[in-house]
Order: C-alpha cells, then sequence, then structure tokens
C-alpha cells in the first residue's frame, strides 16, 4: 500500500465532510461552529482512541481447510485518530485513521505432528459512520448505535509458525516466521456497526466507550493466476475501544 494514496484519501474525505456540515447546519444550530458560543455542541471533535480487535477469518483460507483440526480467534491492538461531526442534535458522522490488527490461528495434526499457524494482518482502517444518539443533549452520559461502511488498507501480513513432532519420545519444535503480503488485497471493505457512549468530563471534553463489530464484503485473498483454487476469505472481528474527545 502507498502510504501517500491513504493520506490523499483521507484529506479527499474529511475535508468535503466539515465544510458541508459548517455550511449544512450552522445555521439551525447557534453555537456550532463558533457561531456564538452557548454551551452547546459545536459539531467538530478530535481525539484518539485504544482498544483490542478479537478477530477471526471466515473459515475459507489459503490452505486447504479439510486438513485443518480447528480455528480460534486472535487478539490484535487497535489505536487511531477519532473525527466525529455532528449533523444535529441527535446525529453525528464517526470516522477513524486506525491501526489495526486482524487474523486467526488455526491448527492441523496427525500421529507424530502438530503445526499451528497464526496469521496476522495489519491495516490502516478509516470506517465512516452514522450514528443516533439515545437521548437528548445536556445529559453528561449520552449512549449511541449506529454503523457504516469500513475501508482497511494492508501494510502487511506474517504467517507465525510452530511445528512440534514427537516421534519415540523425542520432542523437536521449529519456529518460523514467514511474509505473506502478496497473497493478500491490498484494500479490504466492508460494513461496520458499532454502539457506544460519551461521557463529558469537561465542558470541552469527552471520553468515548466504544464497541464496533467488523464484517467483511471483499475477499482479502490474492492468489496467484495459475491458482485455480481461490477461496473468498473475509475479515470478521469485533474491536472494544476506550477513547478520548476533545471539541475543536
Amino acid at each position: 500500500m502507498k502510504l501517500k494514496h491513504f493520506f490523499l484519501f483521507f484529506l479527499i474525505f474529511s475535508i468535503p465532510v466539515f465544510s458541508i456540515a459548517q455550511n449544512s447546519y450552522s445555521h439551525l444550530y447557534p453555537g456550532y461552529f463558533g457561531n456564538g458560543r452557548t454551551g452547546k455542541l459545536e459539531g467538530f471533535y478530535l481525539g484518539f482512541k485504544g482498544g483490542i480487535n478479537f478477530s477471526d477469518f471466515t473459515r475459507e483460507l489459503l490452505v486447504n481447510p479439510e486438513r485443518i483440526d480447528s480455528y480460534n480467534p486472535i487478539l490484535s491492538p487497535a489505536a487511531g485518530i477519532l473525527v466525529t461531526v455532528d449533523l444535529h442534535e441527535k446525529f453525528f458522522l464517526r470516522s477513524e485513521f486506525s491501526f489495526i490488527g486482524k487474523g486467526v490461528s488455526y491448527e492441523s495434526k496427525d500421529d507424530v505432528t502438530t503445526i499451528t499457524s497464526d496469521r496476522k494482518l495489519s491495516y490502516l482502517e478509516v470506517p465512516l459512520l452514522l450514528n443516533y444518539y439515545l437521548n437528548n443533549y445536556g445529559n453528561r452520559w449520552r449512549p449511541y448505535i449506529g454503523g457504516g461502511l469500513n475501508i482497511a488498507f494492508l501494510i502487511s501480513a506474517i504467517d507465525y509458525k510452530k511445528e512440534v513432532i514427537n516421534s519415540t519420545g523425542e520432542l523437536v519444535r521449529e519456529e518460523s516466521k514467514n511474509d505473506v503480503t502478496k497473497f493478500h488485497k491490498n484494500l479490504e471493505f466492508g460494513f461496520s456497526g458499532n454502539l457506544g457512549m460519551n461521557y463529558q468530563i469537561s465542558k470541552r471534553a469527552y471520553l468515548n466507550f466504544d464497541v464496533s463489530g467488523i464484517l467483511g464484503l471483499s475477499n482479502i485473498n490474492n492468489p496467484s493466476p495459475t491458482d485455480t483454487n481461490d477461496p473468498f476469505t473475509v475479515n470478521v472481528g469485533v474491536v472494544g475501544s476506550l477513547g478520548f474527545l476533545y471539541e475543536l
């Protein structure tokens, strides 16, 4: 993935969203965008978040599923920058510029050999979510729910393999690390649904608690032209995060 392409996409998205919100809603809600402070939300927030992604794949991998004895989700970090724009007292847009880990662990075994592989993928992710507050402005605790589209740019994909051979009482353990980035596509898109809570800690500052479900809609595999077996594999996961938002 070319980082300059990602930053161009981020700028193209961010500037129009802020401009539309400012031009469309400032006349309806005094106090938005510096149009006379009233203590009401002004509409544009910037912050950061950190959390954990409980991630998995669909069961079609770049290996023969019939040879795999078990699949297990893995925990991966998620951290990034938050941007929210209020469209109304109860509606707001939320986006992120986040690093997130995804992947799966799978195991194959026979009478003498056990092989465990952790396929770990790293992405730069940019979701665009429309959220709805469940109560009115003025409450310190403001729960919300929503959903939208999710776009992710692949940074790397690494396969961590552990092989244990047990024969006649002898134990041999071999570990390897392989770059498998070329076997995965650079761009992924899907759907994300979320629910969370904003907690006001000062006039301009908020804590954010958020849980998001991620369902990939595009095949993340990138097989060679001669590979006739092209399983359709998507990322799935649940991300829990704690964030901080500040009103600009």
